[in-house]
């Protein structure tokens, strides 16, 4: 098994995949392709399918903040 550089994943994008919600202690993000707690670095609830990037990882957590999108794809 290779080893996994975590700190390799702060900066990263991911998709909300639970919404996230702090005061619930829930939520779960994709990112890199593996799922990973997550909560949100101002406590905001941030919807499933939301896009975010990694601030900090604490534990098997991910800390993410919203990724804001000027123009979002439409889902069709």
């Amino acid at each position: 098994p290779q080893p996994t550089n975590a700190d390799a994943l702060i900066g990263k994008a991911g998709i909300v995949t639970e919404t996230i919600d702090n005061l619930q202690n829930r939520g779960r993000a994709k990112i890199d392709g593996l799922s990973w707690n997550a909560r949100s670095t101002d406590s905001s609830l941030i919807e499933e399918g939301a896009a975010v990037k990694v601030v900090r990882l604490e534990g098997v957590t991910a800390y993410v903040e919203r990724l804001m999108e000027a123009n979002p794809p439409s889902k069709s």
